[in-house]
């Protein structure tokens, strides 16, 4: 699904519009589901749009009057598509934001697979420039970073801010291990805001959450007082939701199951009401376990024991042996080949209460695991803009880790026509050969001189050249 919104993002609207199922640029095995054409009309669409963000109207979203109805009838179709599938699902998406054509290069399918950016021309052996790249530590970044190799930007000022973030972090070795070695502890923070909105998160999921977050001062720690603007914005504010993180602390035990089902997922002292339950339960279970020695005492069967099963619940069980000593007050509830099993109505009483008490402490976890997630839907949004923060910085400092690893050295970025490429190096076909082995060459191009005729035999390394001034 999300390769497919990707290259549908890239689109023209013209290109979507009609365009038949044969026509549609699918790369993988997707499934063509067919939705009624009432449910792509704008006036549809902007209800469900409305609905889902509670808005009264669209303007916000910078629409224009040329291009509000096409885009609104693409959102509104997938808002109410995802609203049937996932009923309260959509809770967590951000508002849809316009993106204007001049902001990044557009890149077809082939281009994408001839320069094997995110995927190798043979299916089965080769690199690409997303593995060479990718020195991300989080989700976040690992995705953020497929995604602006796929959309380029073309955008010098910003291309610029990017280029010095990246140096000050490649400059400032000390401060950026210091930086991944914090960020190697933060999980997927926007999956976790997701399912927190959609109320599916669960015990084990929270403490990740808590933990990631206790992660995140040591981040802004790590660059202290950032030279460049793009760092100092990323970093400046960076909310690190001591609250949500307090909240999960608090509430959830460090050694809590994935599943409720299991218990133990309230830790001690979060509510009297559970503790007070636990207490029972405890002092039950504690007198069953000392009337083992007493019933022997009493009855003087030293191989007596107390059992317990889900069928039968707990059980006195006595060996063929010593059937002669088991005294008129048990009651007999089952017969094995070996032994007898027994109950006594005060076992039964016991028995009660811890399943009871079990029953109770069941519902006051459950009840306040519930109460604790919804209070954490409000902090929704502040989560996603610390997981972007997050994984921005992540991409910066995976950026500059590689350039030191590789010897790459910054570009000059210019607005001009003329290309200077001096020593260039293929990033892809040198991690699969010894780099000794690749010669670096030069490639300069200008008004003068803007075409260049490669010749020479098969295997010369003419694909390669061109590939290497394509990336």
């Amino acid at each position: 699904a999300g390769a497919l919104a990707d290259e549908l993002t890239r689109l023209e609207p013209a290109e979507v519009v009609g365009a038949s199922e044969s026509s549609l640029p699918l790369t993988g095995p997707w499934v063509l589901t067919e939705r009624e054409a009432w449910r792509f009309a704008p006036d549809v669409a902007a209800e469900v749009v409305k609905r889902v963000y509670r808005v009264r109207d669209v303007s916000g979203f910078g629409l224009e009057a040329g291009d509000a109805a096409h885009m609104l009838s693409a959102v509104g179709a997938v808002l109410g598509y995802l609203e049937e599938v996932r009923p309260g699902g959509t809770g967590h998406l951000k508002a849809p934001r316009v993106e204007r054509s001049g902001r990044y290069l557009h890149l077809d399918e082939m281009t994408r697979r001839n320069l094997e950016v995110v995927e190798p021309i043979r299916d089965d052996a080769g690199a690409t420039l997303l593995q060479v790249l990718d020195r991300t530590l989080t989700p976040m970044g690992r995705r953020m970073l497929r995604r602006r190799l796929l959309a380029p930007l073309v955008d010098l000022a910003e291309i610029d801010a990017r280029l010095e973030a990246v140096a000050e972090l490649h400059e400032s070795a000390g401060d950026r291990r210091a930086m991944r070695e914090s960020l190697r502890h933060v999980q997927d923070l926007e999956r976790l805001a997701a399912k927190i909105s959609a109320g599916r998160v669960n015990p084990r999921e929270l403490l990740a959450l808590a933990r990631s977050l206790e992660a995140l001062p040591a981040i802004t720690r790590a660059v202290g007082d950032p030279a460049t603007a793009r760092l100092r914005a990323l970093l400046r504010d960076l909310d690190v939701l001591e609250d949500v993180r307090e909240a999960v602390e608090g509430a959830i035990d460090p050694e809590a199951p994935a599943l409720m089902s299991g218990g133990g997922v309230i830790r001690p002292g979060y509510s009297s009401e559970l503790d007070g339950l636990r207490t029972l339960r405890e002092g039950a279970v504690d007198w069953i376990a000392g009337l083992q020695q007493s019933e022997r005492e009493s009855t003087g069967i030293e191989s007596l024991k107390i059992g317990y099963n889900k069928v039968f619940g707990y059980y006195i069980e006595v060996t063929r042996s010593n059937l002669a000593r088991v005294p008129d007050r048990y009651i007999r509830k089952q017969t094995l080949t070996n032994a007898e099993r027994y109950v006594t109505p005060e076992l039964k009483e016991w028995e009660e209460k811890i399943l009871d008490a079990e029953t109770g402490i069941a519902a006051a976890e459950s009840r306040l695991f519930i109460a604790l997630r919804e209070s954490l839907q409000s902090a929704t949004g502040r989560l996603q803009e610390t997981a972007e923060r997050v994984a921005e910085l992540d991409v910066h400092a995976a950026l500059a880790d590689v350039a030191e690893r590789n010897a790459y050295v910054r570009p000059q970025m210019s607005a001009g026509f003329g290309l200077d490429i001096r020593a260039g190096r293929h990033p892809v076909v040198e991690q699969v050969i010894a780099r000794e082995d690749f010669i670096p060459n030069d490639v300069k191009l200008d008004r003068d001189a803007f075409a260049m005729i490669l010749t020479g035999p098969n295997m010369a390394g003419k694909s390669t050249v061109l590939r290497q001034v394509g990336l």
